[in-house]
């Protein structure tokens, strides 16, 4: 099995980039891999990918899926985006629904965005955790047409079928409870990733108004205006303002999310603003973030709970960690009414076998002195 960067792949709107460089990189253990990342202006760094099995570090503690990035080096990364890809560890790959993480580093953001710092339009990372195996996501999800000229997002107009896959949106009962495409911006579509399932709080917030259409826009939705802002920010050029302006993202900054592609869940990531990480080497104290569950899962194995994000002074570096679970139906299952019935079913089933071991009644013995007692027979 090869472990490498993952460049990003080109779409089918751009050229193609030089060759992806090979790093080495190595099992450490059965619970660690690690590899030598080229984190842009940061230079070459070392990032680990740990799995801690349960009653580690005290026996009631749950398993952990943890990413570990050397903290300053992240804050350093500059200007250029960087992606990369690192495998889970053989035990997590025998134990967990993920095989590969897929890390971004968005140095303006991504949609929903203002050029303003509204949205998502904010640095950030992205952790994505991918069920398939990188010969799967090579195949499905490594490109698609974008929605426009420099954009991340995946066109959903487009009628090419690898790119309308990323629009396949799972049922109800396999949608993690409270998530929901993004419904502005032509969604959230990412190559790499996968169709980005965000909080409904996030989507409740970070709604973009007060847009004035400028002409060669005539016609088109109003967040195609906020695009062109937000993408004037990252290529660097004049800032046309057209009024746009999206809401903050919500303290604190940190955004479970569920990965779909072809009508199913094929992962689970988490989305954090660089800010959050310069809080955490700050001391800013960081509370667990629940991760949404759904009713049915289409991945096999431990999940993510829990997103957690901590800094190791001595250590020097950042983690964002899964602590995992098997899944748990969530509201699923009988109505009340059919529990009802049942145990119903069951206590009559109980009181008919306890009345059979009983056998028939036994008739009373006679009296001393009665007829039936000298064998007379009654009349």
């Amino acid at each position: 099995r090869s472990w490498h960067t993952m460049p990003r792949r080109p779409t089918k709107a751009e050229p193609s980039p030089p060759p992806p460089v090979v790093l080495p990189s190595e099992a450490v253990s059965p619970f660690e891999t690690s590899l030598d990342v080229d984190l842009g202006d940061a230079g070459s760094q070392m990032v680990t990918a740990v799995f801690i099995p349960s009653g580690f570090p005290s026996l009631d503690a749950e398993p952990e899926l943890r990413i570990n990035m050397p903290a300053q080096a992240l804050i350093a990364m500059g200007s250029e985006r960087v992606t990369f890809a690192v495998d889970m560890p053989p035990a997590a790959l025998a134990r967990t629904g993920y095989d590969h993480v897929v890390v971004d580093y968005w140095p303006t953001g991504h949609q929903p965005a203002d050029g303003a710092g509204g949205g998502y339009g904010v640095p950030l990372l992205s952790l994505s955790f991918l069920s398939k195996p990188m010969s799967w996501c090579d195949e499905h999800i490594s490109e698609c047409v974008e929605l426009t000229d420099g954009a991340a997002g995946c066109n959903a107009s487009a009628p090419a079928e690898d790119t309308r896959a990323f629009f396949e949106l799972p049922s109800a009962d396999y949608t993690p409870t409270g998530m929901a495409p993004l419904k502005t911006f032509g969604g959230l579509a990412l190559p790499n990733i996968g169709n980005l399932l965000i909080p409904e709080a996030d989507g409740a917030a970070l709604t973009c108004g007060g847009v004035q259409p400028p002409v060669e826009l005539a016609g088109k939705p109003p967040w195609a205006a906020c695009l062109a802002q937000s993408l004037s920010v990252k290529d660097g050029a004049p800032h046309p303002d057209y009024g746009c302006r999206c809401g903050k993202w919500p303290a604190p900054t940190v955004s479970p999310v569920g990965l779909a592609y072809g009508g199913a869940i094929i992962g689970h990531g988490v989305m954090l603003s660089m800010a959050h990480v310069q809080g955490l080497v700050d001391g800013t104290a960081s509370d667990p973030v629940p991760f949404p569950q759904a009713r049915a899962s289409d991945i096999a194995g431990l999940i993510a709970d829990v997103v957690e994000t901590s800094y190791d002074a001595a250590l020097g570096h950042v983690s964002v960690s899964f602590v995992l679970r098997e899944h748990e139906p969530v509201g699923g299952g009988a109505p009340a009414w059919a529990w009802v019935c049942l145990v119903i079913a069951l206590v009559a089933c109980a009181v008919t076998c306890f009345l059979q071991c009983q056998g028939p009644p036994k008739a009373a013995p006679a009296k001393e002195g009665s007829p039936a007692s000298d064998g007379h027979q009654l009349l």
